[in-house]
């Protein structure tokens, strides 16, 4: 998790009160972001979805991979880095 924030450059992480485990971190309501974002001293909110799986190699094994979902245009959060192309393919 900590990959993440690290290349965020965001000075505020929010998550749910129970969360125990931020690679687990569950669903904040809609309604917190409209509450956070109309501080004055907050410039933007923007959600993060998080969850993991596996993907399968071309030669059959698999590898536990983590599904990051950001919204555009900012896609706040990442990417940071491609071995190939930018962006604008995604």
């Amino acid at each position: 998790m900590s990959v993440l924030v690290d290349h965020s450059g965001d000075d505020v992480w929010v998550m749910s009160a129970r969360v125990t485990n931020v690679d687990a971190g569950g669903l904040v309501s809609g309604r917190y972001w409209e509450r956070l974002a109309g501080l004055p001293e907050v410039e933007w909110v923007e959600p993060i979805l998080i969850g993991n799986g596996l993907f399968q190699k071309g030669d059959g094994s698999f590898e536990q991979v983590w599904v990051v979902g950001l919204r555009r245009p900012g896609l706040a959060g990442g990417p940071w880095a491609f071995a190939e192309g930018d962006n604008r393919a995604l």
